[in-house]
């Protein structure tokens, strides 16, 4: 696990749809707000995403990316927030 000084920050925390399509600023904060509640998220992953993906590399992507505790979501909530309601 990361310490508390070398965490990520979320902002830098990639999210794309496995389907390569375009993601609004919302989805983003609203996905990054799910896998901090659950510890994953549906159709998207913590990477960037190629083109043409096959299902085994999708099954890889679904495991890329930081563990929910080696984030750092200071700010998060009020990023959420100004967007409009916070997801519950």
């Amino acid at each position: 696990m990361k310490t508390i000084c070398n965490r990520i920050p979320w902002r830098s925390v990639p999210v794309e749809w496995l389907d390569g399509s375009r993601m609004t600023d919302r989805q983003h904060l609203d996905l990054l707000a799910e896998y901090r509640r659950t510890g994953c998220i549906a159709g998207a992953v913590l990477a960037s995403v190629a083109d043409a993906l096959t299902p085994e590399q999708v099954d890889e992507l679904c495991y890329a990316g930081p563990a929910v505790e080696e984030i750092d979501w200071a700010g998060f909530d009020a990023a959420l927030a100004e967007l409009g309601e916070v997801t519950p």
